[in-house]
């Protein structure tokens, strides 16, 4: 298995626990900038569920 077919074969949330960088850009779209209680986790779980762009 290489890594990349690790990485598809990963659930949302076993991603999310990963160590992935928050996929907001924007200071305003992080939920961990705006509620400190929250972790970059909460941005990359829901950026995960996300439709992809094309």
């Amino acid at each position: 298995m290489t890594n990349g077919d690790k990485i598809r074969a990963s659930t949302d949330e076993e991603l999310a626990e990963s160590d992935l960088i928050c996929p907001y850009a924007d200071p305003g779209e992080c939920l961990a900038h705006n509620d400190v209680s929250t972790s970059c986790r909460e941005c990359v779980r829901r950026w995960l569920k996300q439709e992809a762009e094309e």
